[in-house]
This record gives C-alpha cells, sequence and structure tokens, in this order.
C-alpha cells in the first residue's frame, strides 16, 4: 500500500518530467488552424501562389498563410533576434535572412533550418536574399559583403568582402534584386550596384540625371543672363524646387572663341573672371528662387591656384581649357538625385522600378541597362516597389500605397476606409506569380491584400478565433 500511495503522489511529476524531457517535438507542432496574427513590425512578405504567403516580423518570427491572409501559422524555426529579407524559388524552397543568419525552408515556410556562415556571423548585419533556383542563391550585407549559395556546394561562400569595396565610406546596402531566370542581379542603397553572373562581380551603375535645363548660351564676353533666360529657369525652378532630394549642377562651358582670345597658357585670370561672374549670376538666380546654397554644385569652378600646378602638371591649364571647352560658350544646368535606393523590381519583358528615400522613383525598360529617374508620387520615403498583373505598385512612409497602370507615368493613392491617413510605414509588397494576388505589409502588424493584380486594396484585420478552434 506504502507503495502504491507513493506512486500515486509521485505520478503528477513524473510525468511532467517525462513531458519537459522530450519538449522538441511537442513545442514544435503548431496547427495550421491555429488563430495567430503576425506580431509585431512586418518587414517582409513573400507571396508563393495565389493563396499562400510568408511574412516575417522584426521579432524574427515567421508566420505563413495559405488563405490569402484570412488566417496564420507560426513557422517552425531556431531562436533568432532579427530578419530583414525573404525570396523563395517556388512553392517549397527559399531562404531567410537577418542579423547573422541564414534560413532555408524545403516545405514552403513551414518549417526552416539554419545554415552554415563562413566566418564570423556577428560579422554579417545581412539584410537581403534572393533565390535564384533551387542551388543558386544570394545574400547582401548592409556592411557591402555578398555572400553565394552555389550549385553543387555545400554552404555558403564569399563573393564579396566589405575590404574589397574602393569607397571611402559605408556603402549600406538595403536589399538584392534579380532578373527572373537571370544572372543579372542589383543590390541597392548608396550605390546602385549590377551584376551578370549571379552576384560572383559587380559594378557600379549611374542613373540618368532627373532632368536637365536647356542649355543658357553666352555671346563673346557677355556676363549675365538675358531676360528670356532668367524666365526660363525661374519656370523650371518652379516645377522641382519642392523635391529636397535634389542636388542643383552648374557647369560652365568655354567656346572656342573665347578659349582663343582669353586662354592664355600661363595666365588665363580674365577668362577665370568671366566663367565666375556667369557662375555667380545663375547661382544667384537659384538662391533667390529658395534653392538653398548647400544643394547648388559647381563642376568646372575656376583653378585660381593653378600656379600651384604648374612646375609639376606644366599642362595643367590646357587639361582643364580640354575638359570645359565647346564649340559656343555656355552654362549646362542638371538635376541630379541624392539617391539611396530602398527596394527594386524586374520584370521578364525588361521593366524595372526602383524606389528609394525622399520618394525616388527609377524606370528602366530595356533590361536594366539604363535607369531614368521619373516622377514620384510623393515626397516621403518608398521602401518597396512590384508588378502585380498590368499595374505597379509602390508602398511607403505614412502608409502610403499608389498604384500605376502605365509603367509608373501616372500614379493613383490608395486610402483605407474613410481616407484615414495612417502613421505607420508600409514596409513591404509582394505579388504572387500569377500576379493575380498581392499582400502589403508594415509597422504594427498591418496587412494589406488585393486579389485584382494590386488595382484594389483591402486592409486585413485580426479575427478572434471560432469556438471549434479554441475547442481544438
Amino acid at each position: 500500500m506504502n507503495i502504491i500511495r507513493l506512486f500515486k503522489k509521485l505520478s503528477p511529476i513524473l510525468l511532467c518530467a517525462l513531458l519537459l524531457a522530450c519538449p522538441s517535438e511537442q513545442r514544435e507542432v503548431v496547427s495550421e488552424s491555429t488563430v495567430i496574427w503576425p506580431p509585431n513590425d512586418l518587414v517582409a512578405i513573400e507571396m508563393i501562389s495565389d493563396a499562400r504567403a510568408i511574412a516575417l516580423s522584426t521579432t524574427g518570427e515567421i508566420h505563413w498563410t495559405s488563405d490569402l491572409g484570412e488566417t496564420w501559422s507560426r513557422s517552425h524555426l531556431p531562436a533568432v533576434n532579427t530578419l530583414r529579407g525573404i525570396s523563395m524559388v517556388d512553392e517549397e524552397v527559399g531562404w531567410a535572412v537577418g542579423e547573422g543568419i541564414i534560413l532555408r525552408t524545403d516545405d514552403g515556410g513551414v518549417h526552416w533550418r539554419r545554415q552554415r556562415l563562413p566566418g564570423q556571423s556577428a560579422s554579417m548585419p545581412l539584410v537581403g536574399v534572393h533565390a535564384i533556383r533551387n542551388d543558386r542563391a544570394i545574400a547582401v550585407a548592409a556592411n557591402g559583403l555578398v555572400l553565394g549559395w552555389k550549385e553543387g556546394g555545400t554552404g555558403w561562400v564569399v563573393f564579396r568582402r566589405r575590404d574589397d569595396l574602393d569607397i571611402p565610406r559605408p556603402i549600406e546596402r538595403l536589399d538584392i534584386a534579380c532578373a527572373p531566370d537571370s544572372g543579372r542581379c542589383w543590390s541597392m542603397g548608396r550605390l546602385l550596384e549590377r551584376s551578370d553572373n549571379a552576384g560572383e562581380s559587380w559594378r557600379v551603375q549611374v542613373p540618368e540625371d532627373f532632368a536637365r535645363f536647356e542649355e543658357i548660351e553666352f555671346s563673346v564676353g557677355q556676363v549675365d543672363l538675358v531676360d528670356r533666360d532668367r524666365e526660363r529657369l525661374r519656370e523650371f525652378v518652379a516645377a522641382n524646387r519642392h523635391r529636397k532630394n535634389l542636388e542643383w549642377v552648374l557647369e560652365p562651358i568655354i567656346g572656342s572663341l573665347e578659349l582663343e582670345r582669353m586662354g592664355r597658357p600661363r595666365d588665363a585670370t580674365k577668362l577665370f573672371e568671366l566663367i565666375a561672374a556667369r557662375l555667380e549670376d545663375a547661382r544667384a538666380q537659384l538662391e533667390d528662387s529658395s534653392i538653398s546654397a548647400t544643394r547648388i554644385i559647381v563642376l568646372g569652378d575656376p583653378p585660381w591656384n593653378f600656379d600651384d600646378y604648374l612646375d609639376d602638371e606644366p599642362n595643367f591649364l590646357e587639361s582643364y581649357f580640354r575638359e570645359r571647352s565647346g564649340e559656343e560658350s555656355e552654362l549646362r544646368l542638371h538635376l541630379r538625385e541624392q539617391r539611396i535606393l530602398t527596394s527594386l523590381w524586374m520584370g521578364e519583358a525588361g521593366l524595372g522600378l526602383a524606389v528609394g528615400r525622399a520618394g525616388v522613383v527609377l524606370r528602366s525598360v530595356d533590361g536594366g541597362d539604363r535607369w531614368q529617374a521619373i516622377v514620384s508620387p510623393t515626397t516621403h520615403d518608398l521602401n518597396a516597389v512590384a508588378i502585380g498583373g498590368q499595374r505597379a505598385v509602390v508602398v511607403g512612409a505614412q502608409g502610403g500605397l499608389w498604384t500605376s497602370a502605365d509603367a509608373g507615368e501616372r500614379w493613383r493613392p490608395w486610402r483605407g476606409a474613410g481616407e484615414a491617413v495612417h502613421f505607420d510605414s508600409l514596409l513591404a509588397i509582394s505579388f504572387s506569380p500569377s500576379g493575380k494576388t498581392g499582400m502589403a505589409v508594415g509597422d504594427r502588424q498591418r496587412i494589406l491584400r488585393s486579389v485584382d493584380g494590386g488595382e484594389s486594396w483591402t486592409e486585413l484585420q485580426p479575427r478572434a478565433p471560432s469556438q471549434a478552434e479554441r475547442a481544438r
């Protein structure tokens, strides 16, 4: 009897011990019917079919849905602090990255496993990943590091280290994107870089100027702008001064006749004075039109201290004149964006769009060979871009979402119910491979859904579990 009594007393403890002895399998089981809404800020979303999507939160959690966001299930993954990017090859295989970690799934995001990284993971602030094929992917870090998962490889390898970059300041890379079924990839941040071999080597791409002003021509010896040019310049400034991320670049050109008369080999003072006077007049016109002096850049300012260089470079002046010479004397003005790009999308037909801070929007129509700044729907930060069906969609600060049916020529804003303005940013957007359905996510659990290729959007709300679901 004592033994039986003792067993009864100990049985709850023994049962608890048995449960705690093998917790891993039990803790990982999450029913698909469990109603869980992805928590906190949502930083990434990936649509892998018309109904299935995977979302990443800032707290290092991954959730997936198979009913277009009506219900969500928590994925099984190792403990992580932060996650930043996700990319899926198909409905089964994909990668997610974060601070010093890369995860891979082979079952559509239900389970994730950690992959080995080369070197010390602490030095790898990974921010973006793009899955090209099951056996080929690229991951990038904020400090310029590029990792690659190569065909037949057993792990990630370094494609480029931070030390390999010949840049004086941090690169601040923010994301990566690749063209479909291609080795053409682009990384975004303070620089737009392109790779044609799936990340193994990179080159900087310089987008074309945002806008150019028709040249201001000068007759020989003329200093001041004529009234017609002043009026044209005022109109040009009025159309563009609202864009706070623009640099106004002035570039003087010396006509052949002026150069012949005043460009003396060892004394170009009079020509320098003429160039400086023209620049000063144009600069004053810009400042009078509310353009800050800090945003006015001069290319080819007269080198007044040229004497300091003549002993070492006897042809110093000739080189300067050669770079600044033209048929006629003129002053060129072009607008250059101070770009920090955050997201890029490239389609099969060669149309590409890139967005960034301060409302930057770039477009390519030749598969990414050339990028041109186009009119933006906002001056606020834009965080992501995607194209679903025949419609481009960009999302950004203050809950902004804009759609375009003509590849960015015109943008239409979307507002939620009651035309309310949100102060929570939308951070990511994705469309299904068919382009029919899309989802956008952002701060404080915001999730939007489209079922018509991005033309209209509905904001989803967490719903309470039913009695049957609670019973489970």
